[in-house]
């Protein structure tokens, strides 16, 4: 007989023989396979990149939006993890990209967070916005930022996720990689892609505004040398 303890093994492990032989005994696939954190067997397949599994689970009727008790999916979870098998079956199966947790973390801030380039682009070509805030009004790019996650910060940005967004503390994703205490070898490729990235941000707003003071002037102009002819037309 199958036990609670050997269905989360099996999802945790990948083993696809037992994790199909405790649904055909009748556990459910919608357990709370913790009680103290909500997790379902579907985080655990997700959490360990076991794609295989994730799938079984889903043709066994698992809730695909089920959340464990801060909100997080199982994408949440295959996000973090960055397995992109995994991430591509529940997307295929209508995993919701949308989806935020308590925190308002969407799928996309917890990729950011764990560095997964290919776990991000995947996640944005399937409709995940790189605008979206969590409960400090943050970004994905703001969390990569403070993570130090370079990979992470190059998919944000080339999916054009804004360098000088602020936050509800008036931090930009720059200032979060300069000054975050979480250590990390990557410290100086992060603020340095930032960096370069709001300095290119500030020129191209320097240059809409030039283009539209010249605008403002040619039009100035344009009124100007029309006065005399509107003054005849009076007369």
């Amino acid at each position: 007989m199958a036990s609670l303890d050997g269905f989360i093994k099996a999802c945790m492990e990948g083993d696809v023989v037992l994790a199909r032989a405790a649904l055909e005994a009748g556990l459910s696939p919608n357990l709370e396979a913790d009680v103290e954190y909500g997790t379902k067997p579907l985080h655990w397949a997700a959490d360990n990149g076991h794609a295989t599994v994730i799938g079984l689970l889903i043709e066994g009727r698992a809730d695909i939006h089920a959340v464990d008790k801060q909100g997080n999916t199982a994408l949440h979870a295959a996000a973090c993890n960055g397995d992109a098998a995994a991430i591509s079956t529940l997307l295929s199966s209508r995993a919701d990209v949308a989806a935020a947790d308590s925190n308002r973390w969407t799928v996309l801030h917890a990729a950011a967070c764990c560095g997964h380039r290919a776990a991000i682009a995947a996640l944005i070509e399937a409709g995940a916005d790189v605008r979206a805030r969590d409960i400090q009004e943050g970004t994905p790019l703001h969390v990569a930022g403070h993570y130090r996650q370079p990979a992470s910060i190059r998919a944000l940005l080339e999916a054009k996720a804004d360098p000088a967004a602020k936050n509800n503390e008036d931090k930009t994703p720059l200032f979060l990689a300069r000054f975050s205490d979480v250590p990390s070898e990557h410290e100086d490729a992060s603020v340095a892609l930032l960096e370069e990235a709001q300095a290119a941000a500030r020129q191209k707003l320097a240059a809409l505004r030039q283009r539209l003071e010249e605008k403002k002037r040619s039009q100035e102009r344009g009124w100007l040398r029309s006065l005399p002819a509107l003054i005849c037309c009076r007369d």
